[in-house]
């Protein structure tokens, strides 16, 4: 089974700003087969740095499946919540920033 690319927001633990990155949340082809298939190595916050070039970790705040999604999948704890109008446009913000426009039906 494919672990799909999703819009993930990750935040520094340091100067708590937030970037958008479209990925999996592990690498395919890095693990052995087993619960997660053939995926492993360093989850997203391994790969990702702040954008502030911060020397603490970067944290995953949760992800959608597409650009203007109205609900979120929080990583800790892994919950489904509805998005305000603020949180919307945070989104939009943060993949506006970051350049990706994709949607899985592209």
């Amino acid at each position: 089974m494919a672990m799909p690319s999703l819009y993930w927001m990750l935040e520094c633990t340091r100067c708590r700003i937030r970037r958008v990155v479209f990925d999996c949340y592990l690498v395919p082809g890095a693990g052995r087969e087993g619960m997660f298939g053939n995926y492993g190595g360093l989850p997203l916050e391994k790969r990702y740095e702040c954008l502030n070039a911060c020397a603490k970790g970067m944290r995953t705040v949760g992800f959608i499946w597409e650009a203007g999604d109205e609900t979120m999948w929080q990583h800790t704890p892994h919950v489904q919540i509805q998005l305000d109008r603020p949180q919307i446009d945070e989104w939009s913000r943060l993949i506006g920033e970051a350049g990706l426009t994709r949607s899985r039906s592209t």
